[in-house]
């Protein structure tokens, strides 16, 4: 079992190396990783360029979107599996040797995952990386909206490998979103192939104090995979209840910071969906789900 490792690349400078390294330590080294530069003005790819290792590949592009840039990297890929990891977010030292024991468990899925927490420090970080991770059992995905309505973890860009003709086949990630483009593609996975996933904490995604909340910043919902929800009307799934807790907060989101024209966007694009965004809505607080 051979992974690809894309790391996209895009003014990264100063977490990228730490990112390489958390890679290149990993206990499974059956790897290669492709580190594509996303037209970066920082120098990111100088620091990719001073790690000596056969193994790291870089390509250089010009900026098109972090989709694209994932793209580029599982088009680049020689691995039967593509792993992707975010260049400011690192790996315990056993991520790949869990996913590879996760495909042995599951050799039937086409997607895998590990479980993943937030990194808000560098300090201690490699008391986080070295020790075998803990975390709880493994299993198939078989609810996946269920566990989103439940407030689960289930998925994220940097805890998730899955096979390349899955990806090849599910077209990828949408390189017209701005916003969404994982989750998007998490779920056109989940409806073709069986996906499995391990209670195992090996992934830590960065979050900055004091930086801008991604909730915050400003941009048009056109390129949000909400704006392209296209939920069903009369059956009830949990699916079409998450589309819709989506659709939802996004209104109530852009109303609070003043985001009028997208709050105006989002609404005549899916207000014939109100009667059922509020029935809906019920449901999910009877049913002691998160709406």
């Amino acid at each position: 079992m051979m992974f690809t490792v894309v790391v996209p690349l895009y003014n990264k400078a100063k977490s990228i190396g730490m990112c390489i390294e958390s890679i290149l330590k990993q206990e499974m080294v059956d790897f290669e990783l492709v580190v594509v530069d996303d037209g970066s003005t920082d120098g990111g790819a100088d620091v990719v360029k001073s790690f000596d290792d056969a193994r790291i590949r870089l390509v250089r592009k010009r900026n098109g979107g972090v989709s694209s840039a994932r793209n580029r990297g599982v088009a680049e890929a020689r691995g039967e599996w593509v792993a992707f990891l975010d260049g400011d977010d690192v790996w315990n030292r056993f991520h790949l040797q869990t996913l590879a024991e996760l495909h042995r468990k599951y050799p039937e899925a086409g997607v895998l995952s590990t479980d993943y927490a937030a990194l808000t420090t560098d300090e201690g970080l490699e008391r986080i990386l070295s020790p075998a991770p803990e975390g709880g059992g493994d299993g198939m995905v078989k609810d996946y909206y269920l566990r989103l309505l439940k407030g689960q973890r289930v998925l994220c860009s940097s805890s998730v490998a899955v096979r390349r003709d899955c990806l090849m086949e599910a077209g990828g990630f949408d390189e017209r979103l701005a916003r969404g483009e994982d989750m998007d593609l998490w779920a056109r996975l989940y409806e073709r192939f069986v996906m499995a996933v391990s209670g195992k904490v090996t992934a830590f995604y960065r979050t900055v104090i004091g930086d801008v909340r991604a909730t915050e910043r400003k941009g048009d919902v056109r390129r949000y995979d909400v704006y392209h929800f296209r939920p069903g009307f009369w059956k009830f799934s949990y699916r079409n209840m998450f589309q819709y807790r989506v659709i939802w907060r996004y209104l109530k989101h852009f109303l609070v910071y003043g985001q009028y024209k997208n709050f105006m966007l989002l609404f005549f694009r899916h207000n014939v969906y109100l009667l059922q965004i509020i029935r809906y809505g019920i449901l999910a607080r009877k049913s002691g789900l998160m709406f």
